[in-house]
């Protein structure tokens, strides 16, 4: 699955010009990659939205970039996005071009499937991760990758390499990786809380962190 997007070329930059756009609904982007001139585009605020809630940060974009007369048709992936520090819209947007023949590296969510059919012990299901470094063609991202914990029970986890992948997917997690235990309530209330950190964006193609500095 692949999302379109219509964007257009932004002819004048600067500051004062990108904040013209934002109060117009608009948002400046920039596209890199493949070896080619980075270009400076325009996108439509209200679209964009639609589609990274949809999915778009971390899958494959169709950008229809309008050139004069002419459209221009470039697959790309998110590779960062900027968010106002105060109203948490986004204000900017990186995409990296993909060739389509070309392995990308992207984090997808993780999914629990079949939590209903578990055997009730009593045991809490700790998520330790809850997205994956995968590695695909561009055309193979999934929209998430499904965990059945219909048979795991109370002291059992299932770990990167216990993963059944879809066709084409490769993870880049350490295969020892627990991605999933079944744990005493106890174990559930007693362990610490995580410390919230950002992710960092990982290699070309992946799916953004969200950074709150501005991109003119």
């Amino acid at each position: 699955m692949e999302f379109l997007l219509a964007a257009s070329v932004r002819e004048e930059l600067g500051k004062q010009k990108a904040g013209q756009l934002r109060q117009q609904g608009q948002i400046p982007a920039v596209l890199y990659g493949e070896g080619k001139e980075n270009e400076h585009l325009i996108l439509d605020a209200h679209e964009l939205q639609l589609v990274f809630m949809k999915g778009g940060k971390t899958k494959l974009i169709n950008l229809k970039i309008k050139k004069g007369k002419k459209e221009e048709e470039q697959h790309v992936l998110v590779k960062d996005f900027q968010k106002n520090p105060l109203k948490g819209n986004v204000i900017h947007v990186d995409f990296f071009r993909v060739a389509m023949d070309h392995l990308v590296t992207v984090k997808t969510p993780v999914h629990l499937k079949n939590e209903d059919k578990r055997k009730h012990d009593g045991a809490v299901l700790e998520m330790v991760l809850h997205e994956l470094e995968i590695s695909c063609l561009p055309s193979n991202i999934p929209d998430r990758i499904d965990v059945d914990v219909k048979a795991l029970a109370m002291g059992s986890g299932i770990h990167v390499k216990d993963l059944e992948l879809p066709e084409g997917i490769k993870v880049v997690n350490s295969p020892e990786e627990a991605v999933v235990m079944a744990i005493a309530p106890t174990a559930a209330i007693e362990a610490p809380a995580p410390v919230a950190t950002e992710a960092a964006p990982a290699a070309t193609g992946t799916a953004p962190a969200a950074t709150e500095a501005k991109k003119e």
